[in-house]
């Protein structure tokens, strides 16, 4: 037979099942022919065989890998089984765990079809494949980006994609989204020629808003459902692991009505889902797929945790039982791919929680823990690696717990270093991957980028762990003459973790924030016009947050590393022992001692302060904003002068290592909203939003000062902090911030400016600089001592270190202060 007819014949044996048959027929089709598009084609078949009949991907992926040259030297007139090749190597890889190699030919595949598009239909099962794995990996802003791209270019409906979508939604909780996309499906699709899939999603959804009686109606319309859609189809369509994985979506709906009946308070029915959803999983297991494997690993845990709270004598350890699933995991190949890792993450925590002894315990969470790290900075989407922090927060805070609890009880300083690279893991984490080169992708972005080659080991290496050791060297190194306290709070829990004059401590409180709420309400609504109470209430916040040593510690300047409503705290206007903590210290706020490491290095000293200011609004309601910038030697803009494309050509003169604004600046709910504001000229724009600010060619700049209203607060969000407009700067690589805590008073802030400027030139360190300048304001004007809110609206974030070498005059003076 000639090679035509031996595919017609390989190819027919192949829809009739009979797939030995169809093997020999396409190995002797590889054999004979000498033609590249047949040989390409019998390896496809082959592989495609292989790898879903036979249930043996390894062997599938070593036919498919074989028509990989000619594919890749082919430059044009493609046919489509040569793109579905790259498909199947993504699935058999996927199935086996290999998600990095899933993915690397998923977007191999997908960049031919962008070269060829003419070749070639558009390539939905790549969409879908990718977007499944990044859901899979708990990406879910990522995988949503991935299946708005394919929504936005695919010709048709497709069920799978809706459904898909509707997940997503799900679990980012968009009620506006699941409702829009509810609305899509049944205009498109017929509910009986649906497989269920939307009811499950559904079933999520309620389940997170705790209506559990709704979720049991979802969850047995999407099983009454999914049985009648296969009792309806022909299963000859299906391969076999297709069919073998229908297990894994029954497993998953049952587990999920055992969590029902767990918050029902029904153990009865709660067992049975457990136990149907066990039975389900064994029927799959024979399926290598993944998703088999993470739905056993979830049943056993539930299995485990159902048995200790009902407390349960039993012969069957299931923790025991989900880690042989992993070791048999890893014994069959040796990578940790991301879903493993999310899942050795929750393994090892609930090892911990039901460990019988104290060292296990450790053992166990710190795992956990270092799982998590590892999880959290593989996260290409900021809104994923954000997302996480919010969802695991239980988690976090209970190692946070656990190992501060461990250092009380044995002043084990391994336990401290622990609870505190883990609480300062837990702030600026956007920041890092900023200053680190790594950015926020979109799907363009992603898909062209090599991204699994070159990122990945670089994301690794953005915020590394602290060991005891290395936390101890970081202080010696860096902290001879500075104090530093780290703060955390949970819904119980007051967290401060402090070094001073060479020794640590960690102390835990009961956390009462209602003294903090009633400054925040003073400071957000900048009243000027402050009573006694107020200074009684900075006195008893005072003595709540700050450790005993700050009135007797021989160090000058402390460095703050604050956490949620404390970012909108100036702890410099709190008072402890009848003084402001300014007249102790002089104070820097840190993003995170894991950013802060790595800003040290950024350390540069100039020959001369040189500084570039604007000042759009000086001729109307900022008047005192003309002599600011005029008095602190700047060149600057003025009025109608400062204008956008006035700002960028000035900062093409890489002279400056100083910018300075006298503006206004407009704090929104949603950050990337917030902007500050220029000359408002119709030809340009006339604002600098959050997000536009990393667009601005800063590199030069060591110093930012933004003499304005509010521009050191903003919304909080776990894992990163307050994303305020110094944040921004602070994304945009600028070492050092000084920003506002609430709109502040031209005049006085003048004042400080120019004296800030003043003791910067004479060589001092610009945390010590800024203290002088507010004491020498207050020393001028001394009715002002009581009233903070006209002196210390103004931070310090960042880098404290000087910007030029000190004068003679200063290095003298520097031995008295």
């Amino acid at each position: 037979m000639n090679p035509s007819d031996l595919k017609r014949k390989g190819i027919e044996e192949f829809s009739q099942k009979k797939f030995d048959e169809s093997i020999r027929t396409f190995k002797k089709l590889d054999s004979i022919t000498h033609n590249d598009n047949y040989e390409s084609y019998a390896h496809y078949a082959l592989g495609h065989i292989y790898g879903k009949e036979k249930l043996d991907p390894r062997k599938g992926i070593s036919y498919l890998k074989k028509s990989l040259p000619y594919i890749r030297s082919k430059k044009e007139h493609f046919q489509q089984h040569q793109l579905t090749t790259y498909y199947l190597l993504a699935d058999f890889y996927y199935t086996l765990g290999s998600i990095d190699s899933s993915e690397y030919y998923l977007k191999e595949g997908f960049n031919i079809y962008l070269d060829h598009q003419d070749d070639f239909r558009f390539p939905t099962t790549f969409i879908h494949q990718l977007s499944k794995i990044y859901y899979r990996k708990h990406e879910y802003h990522m995988s949503q980006a991935i299946h708005d791209y394919g929504l936005k270019h695919i010709k048709g409906n497709s069920q799978v994609m809706f459904l898909n979508k509707l997940s997503n939604h799900v679990k980012l909780n968009d009620s506006t989204g699941i409702e829009e996309t509810i609305q899509l499906i049944n205009k498109n699709f017929d509910e009986a020629k649906l497989s269920g899939n939307q009811y499950y999603h559904l079933s999520i959804y309620t389940f997170n808003q705790k209506k559990y009686h709704e979720t049991v109606k979802y969850l047995k319309s999407f099983l009454k459902s999914y049985d009648q859609y296969f009792k309806n189809s022909d299963d000859s369509f299906y391969s076999r692991d297709e069919i073998l994985l229908r297990n894994f979506y029954i497993a998953r709906a049952h587990l999920k009505l055992s969590e029902c009946y767990k918050h029902l308070d029904k153990p009865k029915e709660q067992l049975s889902s457990l136990t149907t959803a066990l039975e389900y999983y064994k029927k799959g297991k024979s399926s290598p797929h993944i998703d088999i494997t993470s739905i056993g690993l979830e049943i056993f845990r539930s299995l485990e945790d159902y048995n200790k709270i009902h407390d349960i004598n039993y012969d069957v350890n299931y923790l025991d039982s989900a880690q042989q699933i992993i070791n048999e995991e890893f014994s069959v190949r040796s990578d940790t791919n991301e879903i493993m890792k999310y899942e050795l993450m929750i393994q090892n925590y609930y090892k911990g929680k039901y460990a019988d002894r104290l060292e296990k315990k450790k053992k166990y969470y710190w795992k956990s823990y270092e799982y998590f790290h590892d999880f959290i900075w593989q996260q290409q989407k900021d809104d994923d690696l954000l997302f996480h922090f919010e969802e695991l927060n239980t988690m976090q805070d209970e190692w946070i717990k656990f190992f501060s609890q461990s250092y009380i009880k044995d002043k084990n300083f391994d336990d401290l270093a622990k609870a505190l690279e883990i609480i300062e893991n837990a702030k600026s984490n956007i920041l890092k991957k900023r200053s680190s080169g790594l950015i926020d992708p979109d799907f363009m972005t992603y898909i062209k980028s090599d991204f699994l080659i070159s990122d990945k080991n670089n994301q690794k290496s953005v915020s590394p762990k602290f060991t005891s050791k290395d936390l101890k060297k970081y202080f010696e190194d860096n902290y001879d003459d500075k104090s530093f306290i780290s703060f955390y709070y949970t819904k119980n829990n007051f967290y401060r973790i402090t070094f001073n004059e060479g020794q640590f401590d960690l102390n835990v409180i009961k956390y009462d924030d209602t003294t903090l709420d009633k400054l925040i309400e003073v400071f957000s609504k900048s009243n000027y016009f402050i009573s006694r109470d107020f200074i009684e209430q900075l006195d008893k916040f005072g003595k709540y947050v700050l450790p005993d040593w700050v009135n007797s510690t021989d160090n000058k300047r402390l460095v703050i590393s604050p956490y949620g409503k404390l970012n909108s705290i100036p702890f410099e206007v709190l008072i402890f022992n009848d003084k402001y903590l300014l007249e102790s210290f002089a104070t820097t706020y840190s993003y995170s001692i894991h950013y802060s490491k790595n800003n040290l290095q950024k350390n540069t000293i100039y020959d001369e302060v040189n500084t570039f200011a604007i000042a759009p609004f000086a001729n109307s309601d900022l008047q005192y904003t003309e002599e600011e910038v005029k008095d602190i030697n700047a060149d600057y803009l003025l009025n109608q002068e400062a204008t956008y494309n006035s700002l960028q050509k000035a900062l093409q003169n890489k002279k400056y290592n100083v910018l300075h604004f006298a503006t206004h600046s407009i704090f929104k709910s949603i950050p990337q909203d917030s902007y500050i504001s220029l000359y408002p000229d119709k030809s340009t724009k006339s604002r600098i939003t959050f997000d536009e600010i990393s667009n601005i060619n800063l590199q030069h700049i060591n110093l930012v000062v933004l003499s304005s209203c509010q521009s050191g607060v903003g919304a909080f969000s776990k894992g990163e902090g307050d994303l305020s407009l110094q944040r921004a700067f602070a994304y945009a690589d600028i070492p050092s911030v000084i920003a506002g805590k609430w709109k502040v008073n031209d005049k006085s802030s003048a004042i400080i400016i120019n004296n800030f400027y003043n003791y910067l030139s004479e060589g001092w360190e610009k945390d010590i600089a800024l203290q002088k300048a507010k004491l020498l304001y207050i020393e001028n004007n001394e009715h002002m001592y009581y009233n903070p809110m006209f002196w210390g609206g103004l931070v310090l974030n960042g880098n404290n270190n000087a910007l030029v070498p000190p004068s003679i005059e200063t290095r003298v003076r520097k031995l008295f202060h």
